[in-house]
């Protein structure tokens, strides 16, 4: 079959299906690639139907935001709490050469 996501790896290119599983979620295929790696995909993306209708838009998300994120992520102002109080903290650099 032919993966038609066109934002997969594996798009345009075909695969063979090893197993289908049905989820709540919906249908999942575990498909041989052309690396020789068996990966699962959903279902919807080899539907060239459902797949032709998706097209790129514009930006969904504003440059300020972008940088606020790249702020959090690499070490603001204070540490950022993880799930029960825990704070998050970049470890040293301990190795040696």
């Amino acid at each position: 079959m032919e993966v038609h996501y066109r934002w997969h790896p594996y798009f345009g290119q075909q695969v063979c299906v090893r197993r289908v599983d049905q989820r709540a979620t919906g249908q999942f295929l575990q498909v041989l690639g052309p690396t020789g790696v068996v990966v699962s995909i959903a279902g919807w993306m080899i539907d060239p139907v459902t797949c032709a209708g998706m097209t790129m838009g514009p930006a969904r998300v504003d440059l300020a935001a972008l940088i606020e994120l790249n702020r959090l992520v690499t070490g603001g102002d204070k540490p950022a709490l993880f799930r029960g109080g825990l704070r998050i903290a970049q470890e040293e650099d301990d190795e040696t050469s």
